[in-house]
């Protein structure tokens, strides 16, 4: 049975032919720096990857949505790898999340998620 664990390999953010590009080994990885140069945004960038459901107009100010056009990363969950992909600025796409090319409602996407990772969606 594979563990229910969600790995990440590596996480890019584009702009255009521009890449920003962060990359994880395995094991424990800390992300360290002077304030003000990006970690925090990292992190909220692999956030809106794992499914984050923030609105365009929440975002429309935002850094990451003003200089990026999108996102990837790509990720062992539960024992399968996985690219995972977020277009906010192409239209009808924020709301999307592209895995491995095929586009998912975020609401779809949640689930796949959940049930890679063997829990059971809880609905109220």
């Amino acid at each position: 049975m594979p563990e229910k664990t969600i790995i990440i390999a590596d996480a890019t953010r584009q702009a255009g032919a521009e890449e920003d590009r962060i990359e994880f080994k395995p094991g424990v990885n800390i992300l360290i720096g002077p304030p003000n140069t990006g970690k925090s945004k990292w992190m909220e960038t692999i956030d809106f990857l794992l499914g984050d459901s923030t609105t365009a107009e929440q975002r429309e100010t935002d850094d990451i949505f003003v200089k990026f056009d999108s996102a990837q990363l790509t990720a062992n969950i539960g024992g399968e790898t996985y690219q995972v992909e977020r277009k906010w600025k192409e239209k009808g796409s924020l709301g999307k999340v592209f895995v491995n090319g095929e586009a998912f409602p975020l609401e779809q996407y949640h689930s796949l998620l959940l049930n890679q990772l063997g829990i059971t969606p809880f609905h109220y």
